[in-house]
């Protein structure tokens, strides 16, 4: 097992309310399971605490109750180094600010194991070099990081993670600034790591993308897991309207074997 989580809980302390103090629990007793090989996509409305469940497995968040496991050991009794060799954080989107070539930006992933002042070495370079080749953009590793498509970085973020030799990636929307294109391109990359063993954890605001790449589904709403399974038993009428509010049908296309959810309003 990957990642086990098990009655987590947290808190950004009190909000207040009519004059008093109350507590703001952003999750609340959460449980779920990734196996090794497993594409997770965590779906849910904006403020449903999925942003906070990722800090957490981060462990930027350390206030939490309950615990977290990855490969088994406790993620608070690890060392930063070690979080490092287990977990990998692929952000929303990234603009490059110099002009560090692709091929850097990739090995900047091995810092946690060169140190402050040393530099990569051969060996190093080779796992960044394979990362590229497996992401598809070696042809771009000498093209300064500022000169690529808002997908090929998408793209560059994922070959980092995999040069940091992580066995889990966890992912904060990777195409909510993607056009379709690339967004299709970066969604069957990562379904493509999920089947060769890597344990994937994405967010997003799109039942499609759950129904076309995810294994599991986990949909989080007010900071509670609201149902859990393959996407096909989880991601109903009623579930999508009460995470988003929004009446929809499921239709189901090519002997169902895709489903998409249709506004009601436009049927």
């Amino acid at each position: 097992m990957s990642i086990e989580i098990r009655d987590l809980s947290f808190s950004y302390g009190t909000r207040r309310c009519g004059g008093a103090g109350e507590p703001y629990d952003v999750l609340r007793h959460i449980d779920l399971d990734v196996p090794d090989g497993t594409l997770v996509n965590v779906l849910g409305p904006n403020g449903a605490g999925k942003s906070t469940l990722f800090r957490c497995l981060l462990n930027l968040e350390e206030g939490y109750s309950g615990s977290i496991r990855v490969s088994g050991r406790d993620l608070r009794a690890m060392t930063a180094r070690e979080r490092a060799r287990e977990v990998a954080f692929i952000p929303q989107s990234h603009d490059a600010v110099y002009d560090y070539s692709v091929l850097d930006m990739v090995l900047m992933s091995t810092a946690p194991e060169v140190g402050l002042f040393g530099t990569p070495s051969a060996e190093q370079e080779r796992r960044a070099w394979e990362a590229l080749e497996r992401v598809g953009i070696a042809r771009l590793a000498h093209r300064p990081a500022t000169q690529v498509s808002g997908g090929e970085q998408q793209l560059a973020l994922i070959a980092r993670a995999l040069a940091q030799n992580a066995r889990t990636i966890i992912m904060d929307e990777p195409t909510s600034a993607l056009d379709y294109g690339n967004t299709m391109r970066v969604l069957a990359c990562v379904r493509q790591l999920a089947r060769e063993g890597l344990s994937i954890v994405q967010s997003t605001h799109q039942p499609d993308q759950a129904f076309l790449f995810a294994d599991t589904v986990v949909a989080l709403s007010r900071g509670r897991v609201r149902a859990t399974g393959d996407p096909k038993d989880v991601i109903s009428k009623e579930l999508v309207e009460e995470l988003y509010g929004i009446d929809v049908s499921i239709c189901s296309l090519f002997d169902d074997r895709v489903r998409v959810c249709v506004p009601a309003s436009e049927l």
